[in-house]
């Protein structure tokens, strides 16, 4: 990143598309490109979640082994308004396999509970609000303060 803005490119060529077995679940960092396969240069992205539609779309050269916390801490958004800046990084090990069926599918699922988890929290909220909507004013203050409002209309 030349510009150090996050647009990318170098000077350097793109690389050559290598797909390969490892499944984009959660922690996979692959490289980024254009709309050509084969226009990997400088960007890559880590995934947040099972995102197995990018398989054989986009090339995975690594995963997060430790760290994630920090990963999940960059804000989102396009762009984001506050753009996070990695200070270091480091390649631990070439020897890291990919992930099991076994492994792929325990993430899923724990991203799935995740999910339904937080849409359920959602939903909850819009139930609450819309609950609060329909109350009359007198009816959301405390019971103390709905006696006093009682005996003064009397």
């Amino acid at each position: 990143d030349p510009k150090g803005d996050g647009s990318g490119g170098s000077s350097l060529p793109n690389l050559p598309a290598e797909f390969n077995d490892m499944p984009h679940v959660r922690g996979e960092v692959s490289m980024a490109r254009a709309q050509e396969k084969d226009s990997a240069n400088s960007q890559f992205f880590i995934v947040y979640q099972p995102t197995f539609s990018l398989d054989g779309e986009y090339t995975p050269i690594g995963r997060v082994v430790s760290g994630m916390e920090y990963v999940d801490a960059v804000e989102k958004g396009e762009p984001p308004a506050h753009p996070s800046i990695i200070v270091r990084a480091s390649i631990g090990s070439d020897k890291i396999h990919p992930p099991t069926t076994e492994e792929v599918k325990a993430a899923v699922e724990k991203q799935e509970a995740i999910n339904l988890a937080e849409q359920q929290k959602q939903e909850e909220e819009v139930r609450r609000n819309a609950m609060r909507s329909f109350l009359p004013n007198h009816a959301r203050l405390l019971p103390m303060q709905n006696r006093r409002r009682l005996r003064q209309s009397h």
